[in-house]
This record gives structure tokens, sequence and C-alpha cells, in this order.
């Protein structure tokens, strides 16, 4: 089997934080554990995926089960103040719906947006908040969402960042 060399998530963001030299470069790649790579040949025997339009259906009937029943921000706090880890590893990749009051409408780094969904219970929170990054076909949507606006959105769990929840793919 084909072995490669690979960097681990937190190589990568000591990398991007600290800059690199040469040096530091080759020492972190040296360390880097051998990281198996995928076989070459997959064979005629390899098992049948769902198809893209079944995977859709799929997605589009969880985000209407979750829409029914959503999650306040308040109960997202709650679980990341009770056991962010637990609460981390309980939405990550998963489909979840969320209402809240937004907090704010923000443009990102690479020119996306997302907004920020807070407890309307809770006005000064600054952890416990939801970061909600829409759907690539809802991103003009936002220019429709006002500060204070009541939203329940539906997305993917990104994981929790600093006392927050990130959901990913969001539609409302």
């Amino acid at each position: 089997m084909n072995q490669k060399r690979g960097l681990s998530t937190f190589t990568i963001v000591v990398l991007a934080l600290f800059g690199t030299c040469s040096v530091c470069t080759v020492g972190v790649v040296a360390m880097a554990p051998d990281v198996p790579s995928a076989p070459a040949d997959v064979g005629p025997n390899k098992s049948v995926q769902p198809s893209e339009v079944d995977q859709q259906e799929h997605e589009k009937k969880l985000r209407a089960e979750q829409s029914a029943n959503p999650l306040t921000v308040a109960d997202v706090k709650a679980g990341i103040d009770a056991n962010e880890a637990k609460f981390n590893m309980q939405t990550k990749d998963k489909i979840m719906a969320v209402s809240g009051e937004v907090d704010s409408i923000k443009e990102d780094l690479f020119g996306g947006y997302f907004m920020v969904l807070k407890d309307p219970k809770d006005p000064l929170a600054l952890v416990g908040t939801v970061h909600c990054k829409p759907a690539e076909q809802n991103s003009q949507r936002v220019m429709e969402v006002n500060k204070g606006d009541m939203l329940t959105v539906t997305g993917v769990g990104g994981g929790v960042i600093m006392g927050s929840l990130m959901l990913n793919e969001c539609e409302w």
C-alpha cells in the first residue's frame, strides 16, 4: 500500500497563524504522521452509492422534520454550557433547525455572508450564539433579513467555535 505524509489540522493552523520558515516547515513535515493513501484500484465490486437525487430528497425531508421542532438559541447555549464537547459531537455534520433573533448580518473574509442569531432574552450575549452561513442558493436572501427579525434556520452543524454553534448550508 502506498504511504504519504499528511499534516494534521492543528499543524496547518499553527503554520497559518505563526507563518512559515523553511526550517520550521521541514521540521513539521518531517514529524507529520504517515497517512495511508487510498487504494489506486477500487475494483468492480465498489459499493453502490445512493443517487444525488435520492440524497437531495433525503436532505429535504430531514430539513422539514427539523424545522417542525427547532431548537432555540437558548437551548443551544444551554447545551454548550453543560458539555461543549458532547454538544459538538451531537451536532457536528447533522442537519438541525434553530430559532432566534437576528443579531447581525455580516460579510466574511471571502466575500460571502453570514448571520448571527442570538437569544432575544439575552441581548448582550457574546457566546452561545449561532452563526449561520447560507446555502449558495440563499446567499442573496441575506439582504432581505434585518437585525431584530425572528428566524428559524435549518443547516448543517459545523461545530462549536469559541462558544458559538456554526451552521452551514442554512436555509430559512
